[in-house]
């Protein structure tokens, strides 16, 4: 699980999907699992992947429609 700062009361929602981006590293699709006012809680759609090597990538909210 990945936690990051920010969280409802930024718009983000249960529906929430996300995506990380790097130069040196491929895409990784992630979806909210646990909502806070002010934190969100993340997991891989792909539970193989590590997320040790997520750390200090940046996050990309995807817009829904």
């Amino acid at each position: 699980r990945l936690k990051i700062r920010i969280g409802e009361k930024h718009g983000i929602k249960l529906s929430s999907l996300a995506i990380t981006e790097s130069n040196s590293s491929p895409w990784t699709l992630l979806r909210v699992s646990e909502l806070g006012l002010n934190y969100t809680i993340l997991e891989p759609l792909d539970s193989s992947k590590d997320l040790r090597e997520m750390r200090g990538l940046k996050i990309k909210f995807l817009e829904e429609l």
